[in-house]
């Protein structure tokens, strides 16, 4: 699961000293922190409704953040109670906010006019809670929400710059991640960029420069790869995300999933029928051995009766006859498997980062899952061995 980056404060780095023209002082200025949660807030009201200027005239550094009192009182309100959080110094204007802090307007001149804004680096790698505050005051700036079908609700954001548009829906994408990260459906998820989508499309079409000429990295979207446990639980899944008012198209190729799962359980179908005729067939040769032993031993049996032999002391042999019977074939199999096993993995037809799906969903890796089998066939087959002798002194050993 993505749990980014923790941060208790954010750190405004220090200025150079600014001098003050009235009172002919200088203001040394330190770094400043400002709590995290109140930091994103700012960032993403600020990369909605934000700007920056610089008078060279009067040496005036200007942090602006615009909202209408008149247009949205209550937006207006929530806005002011968020800057009186900051360690800076905000005038309220009937147009907006306005800050004349170098140090601020320092840090924030990076993101240039509105069709050059982006989210940093630092901020897009911060826990999914503190993203999640960050979008809800871009949204709050230049956005709405309303309530969309299944009575859900969507949120729609606008914005001029591309690099902003990208990164916002990058954040959402990672929130996506998180929460199907969290599902215990899911096995992985694994999050693609446009330039990762890019690289994957220009290696497949290496050999068409025409094509890839005609396309660039701002074409191909972001997406996530996802898996799952089970391939049942794909189309309830893929369903589910469709209905996400954030995405696009959901691929998973159903038909061919479909049509794998037919075969699958058509081959565990019959590999279930085979392991029990296989069963039945071991049980009765067990059994066809042992009569015969019994039948060549009759007349030594009936002496030892006779002189006075417990009957334990009698059946005891032939129990670990049939016991021997059983873990050898099991031993056998199992040499047998293992040996096939590193076969396929020398000839790179199997990987050693392979798993298994156990009952209840419990993924274990190749080798665990060899231990795991191995340990099943020797039990299986003491018991099968066991039992089958057990009938077999039973049923033809009358004394």
């Amino acid at each position: 699961m993505w749990r980014g980056v923790h941060k208790k404060f954010f750190t405004l780095a220090r200025v150079n000293p600014l001098k003050n023209p009235v009172s002919n002082s200088i203001n040394r200025n330190t770094k400043q922190l400002v709590h995290i949660r109140y930091w994103v807030a700012f960032l993403g009201i600020f990369l909605a409704e934000g700007s920056t200027s610089y008078d060279k005239k009067s040496g005036s550094y200007k942090v602006v953040i615009s909202q209408s009192n008149s247009a949205s009182p209550r937006k207006y309100r929530r806005i002011a109670a968020l800057l009186k959080n900051l360690p800076f110094r905000f005038h309220k204007f009937p147009t907006g906010f306005i800050c004349h802090s170098k140090q601020l307007y320092t840090y924030l001149e990076q993101f240039g006019k509105s069709y050059q804004k982006f989210i940093p680096k630092e901020i897009k790698e911060l826990p999914p809670r503190l993203l999640n505050i960050l979008v809800d005051w871009m949204i709050v700036g230049d956005g709405t929400c309303y309530t969309g079908k299944n009575r859900k609700r969507v949120c729609v954001y606008y914005t001029v710059s591309r690099k902003l548009k990208d990164d916002f829906e990058e954040s959402k994408i990672l929130d996506l991640k998180n929460n199907l990260t969290a599902d215990s459906k899911v096995t992985s998820v694994v999050y693609i960029s446009k330039e990762e989508a890019f690289k994957i499309f220009t290696t497949i079409n290496k050999d068409q420069p025409i094509l890839l000429q005609s396309v660039t990295k701002n074409i191909l979207p972001a997406s996530l790869e996802i898996k799952t446990n089970n391939l049942a639980d794909m189309t309830p899944l893929a369903d589910t995300l469709s209905k996400n008012a954030g995405v696009e198209e959901v691929k998973f190729f159903k038909d061919v999933i479909d049509k794998f799962r037919f075969w699958s359980n058509l081959v565990y179908g019959i590999s279930g029928f085979l392991a029990f005729v296989f069963i039945i067939i071991a049980f009765v040769v067990i059994v066809v051995s042992l009569r015969i032993t019994i039948s060549l031993k009759k007349t030594e049996l009936e002496i030892m009766k006779l002189v006075g032999a417990a009957d334990r002391y009698v059946r005891s042999p032939l129990l670990l006859q049939g016991v021997l019977f059983g873990v050898t074939s099991a031993l056998i199999t199992s040499l047998l498997f293992i040996l096939i096993t590193i076969i396929l993995l020398i000839t790179h037809v199997a990987s050693p980062s392979f798993t298994f799906s156990l009952i209840f969903g419990i993924q274990v890796s190749l080798v665990l899952y060899i231990v795991i089998l191995v340990a099943f066939m020797l039990v299986s087959g003491f018991l099968l061995g066991y039992f089958g002798s057990s009938f077999a002194v039973k049923k033809y050993l009358k004394y």
